[in-house]
């Protein structure tokens, strides 16, 4: 598993349990599981997104400075 992806995840789930816990006494209980699901589901999402679109750029890079050609005598 993709590094990046990994600690996006995880970085996810911790910043929705604080959320969670924040919002203790502001919200409701339904309100605070909405809030920490959107929040999980768009880190994955986007680290998800990010991983892939950083790999996809690396393979196109091929073509960036042409090498020397030898002409012929």
């Amino acid at each position: 598993m993709d590094t990046t992806f990994t600690l996006s995840t995880v970085g996810g789930i911790i910043a929705a349990l604080l959320l969670f816990i924040i919002l203790k006494r502001v919200v409701g209980l339904f309100i605070r599981l909405m809030l920490a699901g959107v929040l999980i589901l768009a880190v994955v999402a986007g680290a998800w997104w990010w991983s892939s679109s950083k790999s996809d750029t690396s393979t196109d890079n091929n073509n960036s400075r042409p090498g020397r050609t030898q002409r012929a005598p």
